[in-house]
């Protein structure tokens, strides 16, 4: 997106009676450290979840914010090839002493959590195992998986 784009949020997606719109008046460089005033974050392009996917971290005060790219549950998978890069940036940015916040899931991450679904997706590439079950998810059937005890959906659709 651009300084001046425009996002349009639907009555569903906002929960309110009206579509809202958005316009975009600053874009800040991906990769690089933003200025909050008293607080600099760093916004990281994560796709795999989606392909707009991005993570918020705060290097200062140990915080990671990953938005849906993992959390503890049913993972949504829609490019495994960015997924595993996804959590490899991250893997590579943080350590185990930052708090990881997720946006679904009742439980934060931690460290290593990372690494053992990153370590599930390879496995599941290579190995091609069958699906564990299929299960209606939002009214669709899907296809679940589970590797290394992690449950996901794989969907190159990313129709979820």
């Amino acid at each position: 997106m651009d300084k001046d784009s425009l996002i349009y949020i639907s009555e569903e997606e906002s929960l309110i009676p009206e579509t809202i719109r958005l316009k975009i008046a600053k874009t800040d460089p991906l990769n690089e450290d933003v200025d909050l005033g008293n607080r600099k974050i760093q916004i990281l392009h994560t796709p795999g979840h989606s392909p707009s996917s991005f993570t918020i971290i705060d290097k200062e005060n140990k915080y990671l914010f990953i938005a849906d790219l993992a959390y503890q549950g049913l993972l949504l998978v829609s490019h495994l090839d960015e997924y595993q890069s996804s959590l490899n940036k991250l893997i590579n940015t943080c350590d185990s002493t930052f708090h990881i916040l997720s946006t679904h899931g009742t439980d934060d991450l931690i460290y290593s959590d990372l690494n053992k679904a990153r370590r599930a997706l390879k496995s599941f590439q290579l190995k091609q195992p069958k699906p564990q079950k299929e299960i209606n998810f939002l009214g669709l059937k899907k296809k679940m998986y589970v590797v290394d005890g992690i449950p996901f959906i794989y969907d190159e659709s990313g129709n979820y």
